[in-house]
């Protein structure tokens, strides 16, 4: 379905449709596993591969650990000494030591320990009253980052010979900090980690505990908006943090001076992405999209102005597959829609 003609086409799917053909796809076998297989409970909530290559399932009952024949499930039981506080576990991660991470539904962090087969709950019990986790960020550079609903974040850094941990807290209110709440977190090429909160910047360099921040409003006053960040992309020798307003600041990473790019239109920057071959793809909430071309600096925009059939919902979050293709999560449930350039 063509919308609209330029160089490339792009084309947009309301619903996630799959087509099979029988001269081009090959023939697959799908095999269906449910709790008459062996697995706790048939409500899958999320699921990753070790670096062993065995499967791992978070469900509503424990953990399940499948190995390509059958499950092993690993759950807080009477009598069974697993320390779990909550069986229902809504998030699996894996880290570079091959660790299991999870957190469960009542916003707890543990970490499984393969060899062990054993539980161990990060921050310990205790060290951080109060903090609900709700997502769980693992970095290139093997630190993790506990974020919390709104009470900051957790920095987790793993020894490499004993492979104990060590916890500091960022970005609360509790512990002198400006932001309630992390929306992204990465590190850049120089391993300088960088938390985009809904109040300004803070980078972490060299495992110093103090951060530098950037665009924090600190006045009660409030005299200047809060400036909260939501997205970022490494391009060039640059970083892009995308904001609110059409705003995205640009960092340069040689000399460490922030330059404003003014979108064209002033809405949430959900989202920036690399188009190889082409520029950057940025994504806003309710405007449409903008394709930036590296060759020629344009901006074109792309709305329901100049495309009739243009998602009516708002975007929620970004992917650019291997082909430069990008797909977006709808906020209306149940849709998606496919960009190809």
């Amino acid at each position: 379905m063509k919308i609209y003609e330029m160089k490339r086409h792009i084309l947009f799917i309301l619903t996630l449709l799959f087509f099979f053909y029988a001269k081009s796809q090959p023939n697959c076998i799908f095999t269906h596993y449910s709790s008459e297989n062996g697995l706790s409970q048939n409500s899958i909530m999320s699921m990753v591969q070790d670096h062993n290559g065995v499967l791992w399932f978070s469900t509503w009952d424990g953990i399940n650990r499948f190995n390509g024949y059958d499950f092993k499930v690993y759950k807080a039981r009477q009598g069974n000494k697993i320390t779990m506080t909550n069986n229902r576990v809504d998030l699996l991660e894996v880290d570079p030591y091959n660790y299991i991470w999870l957190q469960t539904y009542d916003y707890r962090v543990y970490r499984f320990d393969q060899r062990t087969e054993k539980f161990e709950q990060i921050p310990a019990e205790g060290e951080e009253e109060g903090m609900r986790f709700s997502s769980i960020k693992i970095l290139p550079d093997s630190v993790i980052w506990l974020l919390s609903e709104n009470e900051g974040a957790v920095r987790v850094k793993t020894n490499p010979k004993d492979y104990s941990v060590t916890t500091q807290v960022y970005a609360t209110h509790s512990h002198g900090g400006n932001a309630a709440h992390i929306n992204q977190v990465f590190s850049d090429a120089y391993n300088q980690e960088w938390l985009l909160t809904d109040n300004g910047l803070l980078k972490i360099t060299n495992d110093k505990e103090e951060p530098v921040s950037y665009f924090v409003n600190i006045q009660s006053g409030k005299d200047e908006p809060v400036q909260a960040f939501y997205s970022f992309c490494s391009y060039g020798d640059e970083l892009y943090f995308g904001s609110d307003r059409g705003r995205i600041w640009c960092y340069s990473l040689q000399n460490e001076i922030f330059r404003l790019w003014e979108l064209p239109v002033k809405d949430k920057v959900i989202a920036i992405n690399e188009i190889k071959g082409t520029g950057l793809l940025i994504t806003t909430a309710h405007e449409g999209l903008i394709l930036y071309h590296s060759d020629t600096k344009e901006c074109k925009v792309y709305n329901k102005s100049n495309c009739p059939e243009f998602p009516a919902d708002a975007f929620r979050s970004v992917y650019v597959d291997s082909k430069q293709e990008a797909w977006f999560e709808m906020t209306e449930w149940g849709k998606i829609s496919f960009c190809k350039e």
